[in-house]
């Protein structure tokens, strides 16, 4: 028999071999971060004084025993005077300049505020310096629709709270930063045009210190562009690794991380009264000024508050009048803390002008929200009142406390303890309620519990509590609701310790 051959199988002829192909992408990924600077140019004159924008201003400090302007206004700006100048020189240029002193601790507090503002933008807000937020919008630009949406709304918003800005977009912090000190509103969303849209910005614009810029100017270098032409290892070898790395950041081509912010568990806000406030009705207007942008606050950082504290300062800056409103609960409905307010400043009297005032809250918690009833009279078995009586209630007991003092209004508060002779304490309403309402418990217990010397029918029980065994106090009983001959509901007890039958208390 022939050996079988192995004969190769013709292919089909609608078959073609296909090789395996990458898809390979045509265009470049773009940058994971994209950063956008808020400069406020402006800030420290603009909470100065109200009119500081529209005169010739400036503020200045004392710097080595010699007062130096910090900023100024643009119509000084234009009479010569610039910042470092003598405030001397800046009367000889302009003898109608007006002078504020500059406070750094309310342009700080001022930047914080709007660093808590700006997180309605974005999760990611860092305070860049004492004049400049930085928001990453990456993630952002899905929610707006598109960056100049975010910006118009930035803007507008801003200038409504009388404050000029500089705006400017790019995947380096450092660079959108450099642009606003420029005075350059750009957007740029690619890395490669970092170079060309940086590159005219003056040596003397970089975030370097004076030592470095001379030194560059020095070397005939002008601008950034003249710099990128310099080799690297030449430029570390001259002005060190720190300078490189700040000129690779400006490039992105280095990782750069910002401080994310993250809002204080306290807040303080002010206002400044040149003219001096006399009269209790035009205070309580600015107080709701204050107030409505704590509230403002609040919300966009889901915090809230049981306690206010309201410092007026008169003439003198030690000379004030504190102010406590303490709440039952912390909250921040508006109408209700005003009409508290309202109340407490029906009855102040002011002893003099006041010249500032501060709104200071240290103790913030996070804000838990609740279901409500549609109706407006449900009866709430935990608390065993109706939900519009309990909201009057509040109200009331705020009222009181606030017009008569904390020490003065007591409640009833429960103590996480099963002995009924040690499970409540009188204190503060401020801080203690009943939360709980049992409707097994009695309203009123016997100061002591006495011997049961009546015939009783038991109504249901038993209910044993066995606790504080390592202690003297130790309770052993088994508890019944009773009702005697005359119809009287009594809470009773049997002492399996003693084998006796006591009374405790008695039902409404």
């Amino acid at each position: 028999m022939a050996k079988p051959r192995l004969v190769q199988a013709p292919l089909p002829l609608e078959y073609t071999e296909q090789t395996p192909t990458r898809r390979v992408a045509n265009h470049k990924a773009g940058p994971s971060h994209l950063w956008l600077a808020i400069q406020f140019p402006n800030i420290a004159i603009e909470i100065s004084h109200p009119q500081a924008k529209t005169s010739a201003s400036v503020t200045a400090q004392t710097v080595k025993g010699r007062l130096v302007v910090c900023s100024t206004s643009a119509l000084a700006e234009e009479t010569g005077i610039h910042i470092g100048m003598a405030v001397n020189a800046a009367y000889a240029l302009c003898p109608g300049v007006h002078v504020f002193e500059h406070d750094e601790k309310r342009v700080a507090n001022t930047m914080t505020e709007l660093a808590a503002w700006a997180m309605q933008y974005t999760s990611y807000v860092s305070l860049y310096n004492s004049n400049t937020l930085l928001l990453e919008i990456r993630g952002s630009l899905k929610l707006f629709g598109q960056l100049e949406n975010i910006k118009t709304s930035i803007k507008s918003q801003l200038q409504l709270q009388g404050h000029d800005t500089i705006l400017s977009c790019t995947p380096s912090p450092s660079a959108s930063y450099l642009l606003t000190c420029f005075g350059a509103e750009a957007d740029i969303f690619d890395t490669d045009q970092l170079r060309s849209a940086l590159g005219d910005i003056p040596i003397a614009v970089l975030d370097v210190n004076q030592k470095t810029k001379k030194r560059l100017a020095n070397i005939g270098t002008q601008t950034l562009r003249d710099l990128w032409r310099l080799p690297k290892p030449e430029l570390r070898k001259r002005f060190g690794n720190d300078f490189v790395l700040y000129l690779d950041h400006l490039t992105a081509d280095s990782p750069e991380v910002q401080k994310k912010f993250a809002p204080k568990a306290t807040f303080t806000a002010d206002s400044v009264f040149y003219w001096g406030i006399e009269d209790c009705e035009s205070l309580l207007l600015e107080v709701k000024k204050l107030v409505l942008k704590f509230i403002d606050y609040l919300r966009k950082t889901d915090l809230c508050t049981s306690s206010y504290r309201f410092n007026l300062y008169h003439f003198a800056e030690k000379d004030l009048t504190g102010i406590d409103i303490n709440l039952r609960k912390a909250d921040r409905d508006v109408d209700y803390i005003f009409s508290v307010l309202e109340k407490y400043f029906d009855k102040l009297q002011l002893k003099g002008k006041i010249y500032r005032l501060e709104l200071c809250v240290d103790k913030l918690e996070y804000f838990h929200t609740k279901s409500e009833t549609m109706l407006e009279n449900t009866f709430h078995e935990e608390t065993a009142i109706y939900s519009g009586q309990n909201k009057a209630l509040s109200e009331l007991i705020d009222q009181l406390q606030n017009r008569l003092g904390s020490a003065h209004i007591t409640g009833i508060g429960l103590v996480n303890d099963y002995r009924p002779e040690h499970a409540y304490q009188f204190s503060s309403s401020a801080t203690n309620e009943l939360s709980h309402y049992r409707p097994d418990r009695p309203l009123a217990l016997l100061p002591e519990a006495s011997s049961l010397n009546v015939d009783v029918s038991l109504i249901s029980g038993p209910e044993r509590l066995q606790t504080a065994w390592w202690s003297e106090n130790k309770i052993n009983r088994d508890y019944y609701i009773a009702k005697d001959k005359a119809g009287r509901r009594l809470w009773i007890y049997h002492d399996l310790s003693k084998r006796q039958w006591f009374i405790h208390g008695l039902f409404a």
